[in-house]
């Protein structure tokens, strides 16, 4: 029986393209392949899979790195969704589809930069142009900072306050590419002045049933700037709510609430 879904008997087929809980992993990823559509009955069909994957000749890449780029999709997806099940079956670990799938988006994107440094790059210039509100259940904390040497402790800062909040699943925004950058990419050249602080966050959101950072523009990230702009304009700690808004920030906010959908 399927140790993830619990209604099916477990195969190749079934755990890796058609489980219910797995399926979601696949659609979630920001690529056009469905699973339940490919022909896979065997280890060695998986295998194929990997090794000739489906490739849309339409897309304007070379047919050798969309190739290998699919193969590595392909290839990190069906190690991922094992863990999962390992994970489920081991240690009774509960999925959380949105942490899965952005980690799984980064090791990929980790992948593709070693074929070309220029994808990781440009992946992160592409931003949300407003504040979208995060899924139920999750909370998210944007962050800004007046100091760019101060983003990376505004990051530590929030997931202390989350942590002290019970917030359990939590979606950290941040228009401060580099420190998000040290955080979602494995990389050795970390900035030595934010080293330490990476290191804190990353252990501090061990503590978290989901944790996942992400870089936005300006835009998107407006009322914390907003908050931040006004608060190096004050001598002393400030509070507020959404009924005692400093004008700047208020304005903001209503931007964001106008841009989300009804």
């Amino acid at each position: 029986m399927c140790p993830l879904c619990g209604s099916n008997k477990e195969s190749y087929q079934h755990l890796f393209l058609k489980c219910s809980v797995i399926r979601p992993i696949w659609f979630g990823l920001n690529w056009g392949l469905h699973p339940d559509s490919l022909p896979i009955d065997s280890s060695l069909d998986l295998l194929n899979l990997v090794i000739n994957p489906p490739i849309c000749l339409g897309i304007d890449l070379n047919p050798k790195t969309l190739k290998a780029q699919t193969s590595i999709q392909i290839a990190l997806t069906l190690e991922n969704i094992w863990s999962v099940r390992n994970q489920r079956v081991h240690n009774n670990t509960k999925v959380n589809h949105l942490s899965i799938v952005k980690n799984l988006e980064g090791r990929i994107l980790e992948h593709f930069h070693i074929i070309d440094p220029c994808i990781l790059a440009d992946s992160l210039s592409i931003s949300p142009l407003c504040w979208s509100a995060p899924p139920s259940n999750v909370v998210k904390l944007n962050t800004d900072a007046a100091l760019k040497d101060a983003e990376s402790a505004a990051l530590l800062w929030a997931l202390e306050l989350a942590k002290d909040n019970h917030f359990y699943a939590v979606v950290v925004e941040s228009d401060a590419k580099v420190c998000i950058e040290a955080l979602t990419v494995a990389s050795s050249t970390t900035l030595w002045k934010i080293h330490s602080l990476v290191a804190n966050i990353n252990f501090l959101a061990l503590e978290f049933s989901s944790c996942v950072f992400c870089w936005v523009g300006r835009d998107a990230n407006g009322v914390a700037h907003a908050l931040t702009k006004f608060a190096s304009t004050q001598p002393a700690y400030f509070s507020c709510t959404s009924s005692n808004l400093p004008p700047s920030v208020r304005e903001a906010w209503l931007r964001d609430l106008l841009a989300l959908p009804s």
